[in-house]
């Protein structure tokens, strides 16, 4: 979870820096784009699972 927080930080700086100094816009852009980081993360998961569900 920590590598989560870190690359959401990391990607709040970098939107903020190419946005001009814009805090707010960057930070709901970083939130949104974590959120669909767990998303995927969850999806494959849920890919996989069906998967071996049906394997088995």
């Amino acid at each position: 979870m920590k590598w989560l927080v870190a690359m959401h930080r990391e990607r709040e700086r970098t939107i903020r820096d190419a946005l001009g100094g814009n805090a707010r816009t960057a930070r709901l852009i970083a939130i949104l784009l974590t959120y669909a980081v767990i998303i995927g993360i969850i999806a494959i998961l849920a890919i996989i699972a069906y998967v071996v569900y049906r394997l088995v």
